[in-house]
């Protein structure tokens, strides 16, 4: 198992792997990796391909063979010049930081635990585990490669796109329909040994108190040049996580909506080469190290996350710096990242859930930067220009905050972080945007989508922005037994009784300017007007009667109980120093709420739910198939449906 895992990553994953280089850089395909699973019997080794589309179906069949053929190309080629010492080491680097990870929380604790007891039959050991990849040997690449890939049989699937000419939906083919398959010979002595308990399962297990989560204990720093800083050091794992949140994002384009996405496309551009190294360069480097640089950015704000061993800290910093403060903004790399961008995005048009989301909170903002997405059409305008502008402009250590977590003191990291001070400060005005929302009776807007066998429904309404202790925090409360559990009103009734979805969710998102409430699902085609109809009736129901005292019971144990998973790794406890500098919050909040959950009474959810709650004044979003739909649900008494779409 171990050198299959490492063959598959040597193969295909990261930008120095052959299928990267092969498909990737020349823009043959948006993606390509390959990648191995092993179960308790057997195991899957995978290559996956997912090539432009190509503009006239009958080339299709012609395309499919091409990439068939390249894969097979590059297999051969990866025998004769991929299977290097450096390929291996950089591999077994990212591995350990894996395991590392791993181990961070109890869940990641007890999955290695069981793992090694049931498949070993011995307790687990660090050191044993990382063993396993340690000692594997280029030799050893070699023979896996031989024996399960090399000149192999393989199940080869092609998914086609649906053909609009075309009378057929699907188009399977299966060469092999009609053999019979036989056993293989090493599973014929297997049998099921049924496993004794110790415990009688006819009792339902009940929690016992709540612990309280340790928060940490934090420190603080500002830069010469604006930069803020709130860290802890943490000693569980030899990891460390910084994160770095510059504010603006596509908030800085609020004058200019059709901009929106430009902040994407800028942190994209930086997860590329540096003046002084290549793409391949620097993730090469990284790689050695078993570090992780990754820039993204959305409405509010850019982010910077840095993962490494504590061991590595040094070496992955100076990799920040070059990334940070030397980009390379290379035209190769912008026509590249720029076409996977568009295609990602001319995707998404395709796909219910996201269509759904876009276009709930463009009816509920309206044509602001607030109810604004970022669209296809949008991005094929942007030059790398305006790329480099957007980061000379808005990338500021003024307007930055950082985190860090991990076995570093503070005495430690501030001397390591010296590079920051080269960072020149520069003032960066963001918009302020007031939100208004769409006053109206509730409507139903249907985005058609052909052939749809499900349709998503966002229902909701303009709501409150985040807040750790007031309206905001404890509507979410009140939220929890409508729609925030699996055991809540919404989810027991849409689908354990009624078997119309696989899951249904409410809940309050917030940001620092605005927030709204939904309800979100997807539904049988069939059940759409019908789930609607119950949905409402739910919601309605909620506000006027409000929540029984068994049910705030359950919501105060629910969540008291999982509080103290919520703080466990360093990634989880930088998130919560990232609330806690953002919001600027003390550093007891999580204390505070809890003592507010404690003392939750029934009257005052039900306060909440009478103010907070608007199923006259809703959004009812649905994507689906409006040729059976939209009669239905112009049925269900809220008026004309409006039919709508993306751009």
């Amino acid at each position: 198992e171990a050198p299959l895992e490492l063959l598959a990553d040597m193969m295909g994953s990261g930008n120095n792997s052959l299928f990267y280089k092969n498909f990737v850089k020349t823009e043959k395909a948006i993606q390509a990796g390959v990648n191995y699973e092993s179960s308790e019997l057997s195991g899957e080794f995978q290559i996956a391909v997912f090539a432009y589309p190509s503009m006239r179906f009958a080339d299709l069949p012609k395309d499919f063979n091409e990439t068939e053929k390249k894969i097979h190309q590059t297999i051969d080629e990866f025998e004769t010049s991929g299977m290097t010492d450096e390929a291996l080491q950089r591999s077994k680097a990212k591995l350990e930081s894996g395991i590392v990870d791993g181990i961070e929380t109890t869940f990641g604790k007890a999955s290695y635990i069981a793992n090694w007891q049931l498949y070993a039959g011995r307790t687990f050991n660090l050191t044993d585990e990382l063993d396993r990849y340690n000692k594997v040997t280029k030799e050893d690449i070699q023979r896996v490669f031989t024996k399960y890939i090399k000149g192999k049989y393989a199940a080869i699937v092609n998914v086609y796109p649906k053909d609009p000419e075309s009378k057929d939906s699907v188009k399977s083919v299966n060469p092999y329909a009609n053999m019979k398959p036989t056993d293989d010979a090493e599973f014929a002595n297997l049998k099921y040994v049924k496993a004794k308990d110790n415990f009688d399962r006819k009792k339902r297990p009940t929690a016992s108190a709540p612990k309280a989560p340790v928060v940490p204990e934090t420190y603080t720093a500002t830069f010469k040049n604006g930069i803020k800083l709130i860290g802890t050091q943490y000693k569980q794992v030899p990891s460390v996580v910084l994160l770095l949140k510059i504010d603006g994002g596509n908030m800085i384009n609020a004058q200019d909506p059709k901009r929106c996405g430009l902040a994407e496309l800028t942190a994209a551009m930086l997860n590329e080469g540096s003046k002084n190294y290549t793409t391949e360069q620097l993730s090469a480097e990284l790689d050695k190290l078993g570090s992780s640089i990754d820039f993204s950015a959305d409405l509010m704000s850019s982010t910077i996350t840095v993962r490494t061993l504590r061991k590595n800290l040094d070496a992955t910093l100076k990799l920040l710096e070059e990334k940070l403060l030397s980009p390379r903004f290379d035209a190769e790399d912008f026509k590249r990242v720029k076409k996977q961008y568009v295609e990602m995005l001319a995707d998404e048009r395709k796909q219910a859930d996201p269509t759904a989301t876009k276009l709930f909170n463009s009816v509920l903002y309206g044509p602001n930067i607030l109810g604004s997405y970022v669209s296809d059409k949008n991005v094929r305008k942007f030059t790398l220009e305006d790329v480099k502008a957007y980061y000379t402009q808005n990338y500021s250590p003024k307007v930055t905050k950082m985190v860090v977590v991990g076995d570093v003191s503070q005495a430690d990291l501030l001397p390591k972080l010296s590079f920051l001070e080269k960072w020149n400060s520069k003032d960066v005005t963001i918009p302020v945007v007031a939100p208004t929302f769409a006053s109206q009776p509730t409507t139903i807007y249907l985005a058609h989508r052909e052939n749809a066998a499900q349709s998503v429904v966002v229902i909701g309404h303009g709501a409150m922005p985040y807040d750790a202790t007031g309206d905001y925090f404890r509507s979410n409360l009140m939220n929890f037994p409508l729609g925030g559990a699996f055991s809540s009103r919404l989810n027991l009734n849409i689908r354990e009784t009624k078997g119309w979805t696989y899951g249904i969710r409410s809940g309050f998102d917030g940001n620092k300017i605005t927030g709204d409430f939904s309800i979100s699902t997807s539904v049988k085609r069939a059940a759409t007007d019908s789930s609607i109809a119950e949905i409402m009736k739910i919601f309605a129901d909620y506000k006027a009667n409000g929540i029984t005292a068994d049910e705030l019971s359950f919501t105060k144990n629910s969540i008291l109980n999982g509080e103290a998973l919520k703080y466990e790794s360093p990634f989880q406890k930088a998130n919560y120093l990232a609330r806690i500098i953002n919001y600027d919050l003390p550093a007891d909040f999580s204390q505070q709420q809890n003592k507010i959950l404690k003392d939750l009474s029934v009257e005052e959810v039900n306060a909440l739910a009478r103010k907070n709650l608007h199923p006259e004044n809703a959004v009812i979003m649905v994507v689906g198939n409006k040729y059976v739909l939209k009669d239905k649900l112009e049925k269900l008494g809220y008026g004309k449906v409006k039919e709508i779409s993306l751009d």
